[in-house]
Parts: C-alpha cells; structure tokens; sequence
C-alpha cells in the first residue's frame, strides 16, 4: 500500500514539473468541408456523388457551385427547389438551367408570309 501510495505521489509530482510528457496534442478533426473538398477532387466523375455533395447543405458553396456545371437540367432543377441548400447554390442553379433552355429559333422567312 505504502509503495502504491509513493508512486502515485511521485507521478503527481512529474506531472506538475513536466506535464508536455502527458499532454499529447488532440490532432483537430478534419471539418466537413475539407472532406467534401477532398471528396469533389477524387470523386467528382461519379454523377451520384457530384449530386450527393451539391444536395448536402453541409458542403461549402465553394465546392457546391462549381460542381453544378456539370449536373444535367432535371438535376438542376432538384437542387434549384431544395429549401435547405444555400441561397447562392440555389440561385446558381436556377442561372445555370436558364442558359442551358433551348433558346427561341427566329422564325423562317417562310414563316413570316402567312
């Protein structure tokens, strides 16, 4: 008992005179954001996941707007009524799915007789 006692007693002593010897550093846990960066630069040829990163509300905008270039119209047209996705996101897409409506052909000459 004494010797458990004495070691108890000289650890608490080491811990106060050194403590860098038992305070390890917690690493920092890496932020959705970085993941989601890491995930759109391997992963982004896979449709699923490019439209599972968008749809996450998590993502940051700085990943999320650049991947809705390449979702097709229907996919843009998910994204632009998802209410729990950022504003920007939402409106980006709603821009990008204009441009890409087919645009009114000028009539033919043809056309114009009649």
């Amino acid at each position: 008992m004494e010797r458990r006692l004495l070691l108890a007693i000289v650890l608490m002593i080491v811990v106060a005179v050194v403590p860098s010897l038992f305070l390890k550093p917690v690493p920092r846990r890496p932020a959705v954001g970085d993941i989601a960066r890491e995930v759109a630069r391997s992963w982004s040829t896979s449709g699923r996941v490019r439209m599972a990163l968008v749809q996450n509300p998590g993502t940051p905008v700085a990943v999320s707007v650049p991947l809705l270039a390449l979702l097709s119209a229907r996919e843009l047209h998910e994204v632009r009524h998802a209410a729990d996705l950022p504003p920007v996101v939402r409106a980006t897409a709603l821009e990008l799915e204009e441009l890409r409506r087919p645009m009114r052909s000028e009539p033919k000459p043809d056309e114009l007789r009649h």
